[in-house]
């Protein structure tokens, strides 16, 4: 059974800006799967993984949205006690990853997911951050710590504040903080409970390829993909990031041509037509 819920981000969807104004008219980054805003879903959630793995299981990737509606919904395959905890769950699942195969940023996290469990918590990481702002502002204040150097939370903290000064409470600020230190541990980037440090996850071939392909479809080209958030975010350098490119292209998941500076990175088999050209 369908159940249509009050709120789906992906019906027109709105458009933020600093200024307190507006937009309805949907983007390309819209269409494929980007959101952006003033708003996001670690203000009361982390990125929900356990979730997120739980439902993948139940679900063939060749579904649609309604079939991940009726699993939470109905099913119940998330196991919560109420049906408002599923409506929320819902919510929550669908702002952060879409759960819509029409949006290419979905339906390439599940291609990768099916083909490669050990990348799947970086995998959900770099969709979570294509759709919820709050957790694309901690990227710097995560990527700056040194590996095994402690974790200090006001980083984040002051990260928020510097964009949205005073939008925020003490205790709503404090609660986004946590959210986000627990979703950037859960995907290996901070270890410990009480007492956090940086640690660097696994990286696999098909992290690097999602990774290359959020940037493309942003219409980063050539060497520029190579300086995007998404694959900054990895923690790699350079010429490890070209070596697994590489070992892509062997497996046909993108075309790459490299000399010298120049470089080409295309994904004919991965990406439609209107995904391909959109620049």
């Amino acid at each position: 059974m369908f159940v249509r819920l009050d709120y789906d981000p992906e019906v027109t969807p709105t458009i933020r800006h600093g200024n307190g104004f507006s937009s309805e008219a949907p983007s390309h980054r819209d269409q494929f799967g980007f959101r952006d805003g003033d708003r996001g879903t670690h203000s009361s959630r982390t990125m929900m993984l356990g979730e997120l793995s739980l439902l993948l299981e139940h679900i063939p990737s060749d579904a649609d949205s309604e079939n991940y509606l009726t699993a939470i919904l109905e099913d119940n395959v998330l196991g919560k006690q109420t049906y408002s905890a599923r409506k929320v769950s819902v919510q929550k699942l669908r702002e952060l990853y879409g759960l819509n195969s029409k949006l290419p940023i979905f339906r390439l996290l599940r291609f990768f997911w099916s083909l490669d469990k050990q990348a799947r918590p970086t995998l959900a990481l770099l969709c979570a951050l294509a759709r919820d702002p709050l957790l694309r502002l901690s990227i710097d204040a995560i990527l700056q710590i040194p590996l095994g150097a402690p974790f200090n939370k006001q980083e984040i903290s002051q990260a928020i504040t510097q964009v949205a000064p005073n939008r925020f409470t003490a205790n709503t600020l404090s609660s986004i903080t946590r959210n986000i230190a627990s979703s950037w541990t859960q995907t290996g980037y901070l270890t410990g409970k009480v007492r956090k440090s940086r640690t660097q996850p696994v990286i696999t071939v098909a992290t690097v390829t999602y990774a290359l392909i959020l940037g493309y479809l942003q219409g980063h080209r050539g060497q520029a993909l190579f300086a995007t958030p998404w694959v900054r975010v990895l923690g790699l350098p350079t010429t490890e990031i070209i070596a697994l490119v590489r070992e892509a292209a062997r497996r046909s998941w993108l075309d790459y041509r490299g000399v010298g500076s120049m470089v080409e990175i295309r994904f004919p088999q991965l990406l439609a037509e209107e995904e391909k050209s959109w620049r």
